[in-house]
């Protein structure tokens, strides 16, 4: 073959990859280079190759994600400095929150508004009224004087509520009681009545925990073929908790307040319910929100457990008691930590959780408002 024709073939061949390169960086396909170069080749040699429509767009894209990288580090500069500012100058701080008290209601509007997409593929329902969500295993409360438990060394048992004196007392010496028959049973079958007659109320209101495969909410747990059988299956624990008025005013049906309360004193709307079947995991229940908490065994029996504070566990001692259907225990939880034991009985346990004020403590010793905060540990303690 003549070496010119070689020589413009290799020509031919150079230009080619060329193009094939210039379409690789702008981000072309191979068939619209390969569509290129032929129309290239059959029309005149003074036409401009210019990029596709799609480049463009392809190359904004492409910058997108550096340009969301920087612009995140640059926010998380600007925070990262107006925290060391608000740290080293307080007066910043109180200039700043001053001016933008007045926006306060917008912005978290703004924010609640633009958070709604997520309720679509997140379930968020539960971190509702959440004081906390994410727990912390070190932290523990405030420490307290040991003097009260440190002659404290078994429950007060009472069998009726008629002398208020002595209840009193033993509520301001911060003695745990517990009020023998004092409620009516509950069976899992009047829970689920009760869930029916105001399904549109708990179902907004109930912030539900359970150990049971496919049972994601309350509507799961009072389906037809749920009954006593199937949860008193090992290890069930079942947890769920109301908070609000119209709730807090359906529980009352079922779980009246207790009698021995001080009529001065006011109940909490936070509400437990356990449900647990045989050797379910002992977990600590803890008051929802006022300084004195109550505890009712209202199906089965159960052991339970308090243990004075961590700090005074050298000097005080824990004590135990038994819980049949219908006692009622009622402790300080600044004093106090209580723990059911698992269920050993041949039923279903139901219990229920509550707290009350009481104003007559003494103030000069134990301060409410140290109190610790409200969870409800269902998990296993170890």
């Amino acid at each position: 073959m003549d070496s010119c024709v070689l020589e413009y073939v290799q020509v031919l061949q150079q230009n080619v990859a060329e193009l094939h390169q210039m379409g690789k960086e702008w981000g072309m396909t191979e068939e619209e280079m390969s569509a290129c170069i032929e129309r290239v080749l059959k029309e005149d040699e003074n036409v401009v190759v210019a990029p596709p429509p799609t480049f463009t767009l392809r190359r904004i894209l492409r910058c997108v994600p550096v340009a969301i990288f920087f612009l995140f580090v640059t926010i998380l500069v600007i925070a990262c400095g107006a925290m060391v500012l608000f740290y080293v100058y307080p007066p910043a701080w109180n200039y700043v929150s001053g001016a933008l008290k007045l926006y306060d209601y917008k912005m978290l509007r703004a924010v609640r508004l633009a958070a709604l997409p997520l309720h679509r593929y997140f379930n968020i329902t539960s971190l509702y009224d959440a004081e906390c969500i994410v727990g912390n295993p070190w932290f523990e409360g405030p420490s307290k004087e040991c003097i009260w438990c440190r002659d404290v060394h078994k429950f007060e048992i009472l069998n009726d509520t008629t002398d208020q004196d002595l209840i009193t007392n033993y509520l301001r010496e911060a003695k745990p009681m517990v009020f023998q028959g004092l409620a009516k049973k509950v069976t899992f079958d009047d829970l689920r009545q009760l869930y029916r007659n105001n399904k549109d109320v708990l179902d907004t209101a109930a912030v539900f925990q359970s150990n049971v495969p496919g049972m994601k909410n309350i509507e799961d747990l009072f389906i037809d073929e749920i009954d006593e059988d199937f949860l008193y299956k090992d290890k069930t624990t079942i947890h769920w908790t109301t908070k609000n008025i119209p709730s807090s005013q359906v529980m009352r049906k079922l779980f009246p307040r207790p009698s021995f309360i001080p009529s001065e004193s006011e109940v909490a709307l936070d509400k437990v319910v356990f449900v647990d079947g045989h050797k379910s995991g002992h977990y600590e229940v803890t008051t929802v929100r006022f300084e004195m908490g109550y505890y009712m065994q209202l199906s089965s029996s159960r052991k339970v457990i308090v243990t004075p504070s961590r700090h005074c566990r050298e000097v005080c001692s824990p004590m135990h008691t038994l819980m049949n259907e219908g006692d009622i225990m009622t402790y300080n939880p600044l004093v106090w930590r209580a723990v059911m034991m698992p269920n050993v009985d041949n039923m279903l346990s139901i219990g229920y959780l509550g707290s009350y004020s009481f104003a007559g403590l003494k103030q000069d010793e134990i301060n409410p408002e140290d109190q610790p905060p409200s969870s409800h540990d269902w998990k296993k303690k170890e």
